[in-house]
């Protein structure tokens, strides 16, 4: 069986990467209590890490009701 490909994986650390790729982070509930980013940028909010957390799911929902058949591409 192959993995489901990166680009429909879902969740913090996949919407992290994709917001702030190359950032250091730990959360804690909704907060970041430690950020490290070598780009300088600030975190994002909470609310942009759940709207892209919520893209992610949908386009993975999409993908398996495509008929894709995860693990048999």
């Amino acid at each position: 069986m192959q993995p489901v490909p990166y680009e429909y994986l879902f969740g913090v650390d996949v919407a992290m990467q994709k917001l702030r790729p190359g950032a250091h982070f730990q959360i804690e509930g909704n907060r970041f209590t430690i950020w490290n980013d070598p780009n300088g940028t600030e975190p994002p909010t909470w609310e942009e890490v759940q709207a892209q957390m919520e893209a992610d799911q949908k386009r993975y929902e999409e993908y398996v009701a495509n008929g894709i058949q995860l693990g048999n591409q």
